[in-house]
């Protein structure tokens, strides 16, 4: 009798320090998910370099972006749809789009789509990898995990004798 007690008081103890380690676990690990669909990302400038033409100016500029997607934990799969737009006044060289992607190996990049000189949306599929939702998840953490970085070429024209903040610079560059 006293066997099956202490059996079952080190069961119920087990089971709440299982439950006690998953849940410190959940909020040590948990971070916020950028919102997949969200704004478009702002680049960081890079270079920048201005060509003259009669009468005009030709700026151009690098652009890089870095962009991490995550998966909720216990989630199941999810589309990455991330557009990055040119800033006003500016377009992008489409042959310039250099993204590379750095996917878990569960996850996919499926390159860019709706692709102009007014931007690009950086497309692929986060898919959690594993069992890390279960009683061990404390050991692993198996959400999709996707991080794009890139570069790309913005240009604008301007009248010579305009200054560049009064044609929409936005002063990163």
């Amino acid at each position: 009798m006293k066997r099956d007690i202490r059996r079952a008081i080190f069961g119920i103890v087990g089971a709440l320090l299982a439950a006690v380690a998953a849940a410190v676990a959940d909020n040590l690990l948990r971070t916020v998910p950028p919102d997949v669909d969200g704004p478009p990302l702002a680049p960081v400038d890079s270079e920048r370099t201005v060509t003259q033409i009669p009468g005009f100016r030709v700026e151009t500029r690098e652009r890089t972006f870095n962009v991490d997607f995550w998966n909720d934990h216990c989630s199941g799969p999810r589309n990455i749809n991330w557009r990055i737009d040119a800033d006003s006044e500016w377009q992008i060289q489409v042959e310039s789009i250099r993204p590379t992607a750095y996917p878990d190996s569960d996850s996919t990049f499926h390159g860019l789509a709706d692709v102009s000189s007014d931007g690009f949306t950086l497309r692929g599929r986060l898919v959690n990898g594993g069992e890390g939702c279960g009683p061990f998840r404390i050991w692993r953490d198996s959400r999709g995990h996707m991080r794009i970085r890139g570069t790309y070429i913005e240009e604008r024209t301007v009248p010579a004798g305009v200054a560049p903040s009064s044609v929409g610079d936005t002063g990163r560059g």
